[in-house]
Protein backbone atom coordinates (compact mmCIF):
# COMPACT_ATOMS: atom_id res chain seq x y z
CA UNK A 1 0.00 0.00 0.00
CA UNK A 2 2.96 2.40 0.92
CA UNK A 3 5.01 2.15 -2.47
CA UNK A 4 1.78 2.84 -4.70
CA UNK A 5 1.46 6.43 -2.33
CA UNK A 6 5.05 6.86 -3.11
CA UNK A 7 5.31 6.63 -6.48
CA UNK A 8 2.24 9.20 -6.66
CA UNK A 9 4.07 11.83 -4.82
CA UNK A 10 6.99 11.19 -6.92
CA UNK A 11 5.19 11.88 -9.96
CA UNK A 12 3.26 14.38 -8.52
CA UNK A 13 6.40 16.43 -7.16
CA UNK A 14 8.25 15.67 -10.79
CA UNK A 15 5.39 16.74 -13.07
CA UNK A 16 5.26 20.89 -12.34
CA UNK A 17 8.80 20.81 -13.68
CA UNK A 18 7.68 19.36 -17.09
CA UNK A 19 4.69 21.89 -17.56
CA UNK A 20 6.69 24.65 -19.09
CA UNK A 21 10.10 25.70 -20.02
CA UNK A 22 11.82 29.00 -19.12
CA UNK A 23 14.32 30.78 -21.30
CA UNK A 24 15.79 34.09 -20.46
CA UNK A 25 16.26 37.21 -22.58
CA UNK A 26 18.45 40.27 -21.79
CA UNK A 27 17.77 43.58 -22.56
CA UNK A 28 20.80 44.97 -22.63
CA UNK A 29 21.79 48.10 -24.48
CA UNK A 30 18.93 48.95 -25.93
CA UNK A 31 18.31 45.39 -27.76
CA UNK A 32 16.92 42.51 -26.80
CA UNK A 33 19.92 39.27 -26.28
CA UNK A 34 18.18 37.22 -29.46
CA UNK A 35 16.44 38.23 -32.09
CA UNK A 36 13.77 35.16 -32.06
CA UNK A 37 12.48 32.23 -30.21
CA UNK A 38 10.39 29.40 -30.73
CA UNK A 39 8.28 28.21 -27.46
CA UNK A 40 6.00 25.43 -26.79
CA UNK A 41 2.74 26.06 -25.56
CA UNK A 42 2.69 26.98 -21.86
CA UNK A 43 6.53 28.39 -22.02
CA UNK A 44 7.55 31.67 -20.55
CA UNK A 45 10.34 34.28 -21.52
CA UNK A 46 11.69 35.73 -18.46
CA UNK A 47 12.72 39.62 -19.67
CA UNK A 48 15.91 40.74 -17.77
CA UNK A 49 16.75 44.87 -17.36
CA UNK A 50 20.64 44.05 -17.57
CA UNK A 51 20.49 47.81 -18.75
CA UNK A 52 21.33 50.99 -17.79
CA UNK A 53 18.06 52.83 -18.47
CA UNK A 54 14.09 51.41 -18.17
CA UNK A 55 12.53 48.76 -20.54
CA UNK A 56 8.95 47.96 -21.12
CA UNK A 57 7.60 44.68 -22.94
CA UNK A 58 4.92 44.96 -25.21
CA UNK A 59 3.92 41.07 -26.63
CA UNK A 60 0.98 41.51 -29.60
CA UNK A 61 -0.12 37.50 -29.72
CA UNK A 62 -2.30 35.97 -32.24
CA UNK A 63 -5.81 38.15 -32.85
CA UNK A 64 -3.86 41.17 -31.47
CA UNK A 65 -3.44 39.75 -28.21
CA UNK A 66 -1.50 42.24 -26.17
CA UNK A 67 0.46 41.74 -22.94
CA UNK A 68 2.25 44.45 -21.33
CA UNK A 69 4.72 44.64 -18.16
CA UNK A 70 4.56 47.86 -17.58
CA UNK A 71 7.64 49.43 -16.77
CA UNK A 72 11.21 47.46 -15.94
CA UNK A 73 13.75 49.56 -13.98
CA UNK A 74 17.60 48.53 -14.64
CA UNK A 75 18.13 45.21 -12.54
CA UNK A 76 14.28 44.39 -12.50
CA UNK A 77 12.62 41.31 -14.53
CA UNK A 78 9.27 40.13 -15.31
CA UNK A 79 8.13 37.01 -16.94
CA UNK A 80 6.00 36.42 -19.85
CA UNK A 81 3.34 33.36 -20.53
CA UNK A 82 3.22 32.16 -24.25
CA UNK A 83 -0.23 30.18 -23.77
CA UNK A 84 -1.64 30.09 -27.56
CA UNK A 85 -0.04 28.95 -30.57
CA UNK A 86 1.16 31.84 -33.09
CA UNK A 87 3.03 34.28 -33.91
CA UNK A 88 4.14 37.40 -31.33
CA UNK A 89 5.98 40.54 -31.78
CA UNK A 90 7.56 41.67 -28.83
CA UNK A 91 8.48 45.45 -29.02
CA UNK A 92 10.39 47.72 -25.86
CA UNK A 93 7.17 50.11 -25.28
CA UNK A 94 10.05 52.94 -23.91
CA UNK A 95 12.58 52.36 -27.23
CA UNK A 96 10.12 51.33 -29.83
CA UNK A 97 13.44 49.70 -32.12
CA UNK A 98 14.03 46.75 -29.71
CA UNK A 99 12.35 43.75 -31.29
CA UNK A 100 12.08 40.47 -31.30
CA UNK A 101 9.68 37.88 -32.54
CA UNK A 102 8.57 34.18 -30.88
CA UNK A 103 6.70 31.88 -32.71
CA UNK A 104 4.58 28.97 -30.56
CA UNK A 105 4.07 25.89 -32.10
Amino acid sequence: MLRPVLAMLVIALAAPAAWADEIVVQQKDKQFSTEAATLKPGDKIKFVNDDTVAHNVLATGPGDETQNSGVQDPGQSTVVPFDKPGAYEIECGIHPKMHMSVTVK
